[in-house]
């Protein structure tokens, strides 16, 4: 059986198009709904939420360790610059030095 030009392009455009609507049927089998699409986002924001909570907690506990640590850094500093001044007085040096040293403030 012969088949003329345009027999052949005929049944070469039906096969591919039952082939390209084969294709699509089978591909589409994975794919979501909108409704699936819909209750993914829904749990995808839940769990970012999640994720973002977690995250305020760690800072807020985080800034909370840093002003403890500022306090006892302070309060370290404190009780060294005044072991300092101590010193000072049983030091060496003129009275007039000695009065400026002692009367200095620590950071303040």
């Amino acid at each position: 059986m012969e088949f003329t030009g345009l027999e052949q392009i005929l049944v070469a455009a039906m096969i591919g198009g039952v082939g390209t609507i084969a294709g699509y049927v089978i591909g589409m089998r994975g794919k979501m709904t909108l409704s699936d699409c819909q209750r993914c986002q829904g749990a995808c924001s839940e769990r970012m939420q999640v994720k973002l909570d977690a995250m305020e907690s760690k800072y807020s506990e985080l800034s909370t360790r840093q002003d403890r640590l500022d306090t006892g850094i302070d309060d370290k500093l404190d009780i060294l610059f005044r072991m300092v001044r101590a010193i000072v007085m049983h030091l060496p040096i003129d009275a007039e030095t000695k009065s400026e040293i002692i009367n200095e403030r620590a950071g303040r």
